[in-house]
């Protein structure tokens, strides 16, 4: 990824995203010759992870 044209988190369940649901729109897709947009998806449980957070829907 290397920008965000925008960010939308969800605090709870979102359907396979037990622990919540971060989404983030890449402006440009990797390994693509053109200007493609694509959106990752990213459950809260790995982002809460990698930054060693506490509490709420944290693993």
């Amino acid at each position: 990824m290397t920008g965000a044209d925008g960010v939308a988190a969800i605090g709870g369940p979102a359907g396979a995203f037990e622990g919540g649901l971060v989404v983030v729109q890449d402006d440009v897709d990797e390994g693509s010759t053109g200007a493609r947009q694509n959106f990752k998806l990213v459950d809260w449980r790995e982002i809460s992870r990698a930054l060693e957070l506490k509490g709420a829907n944290a693993p």
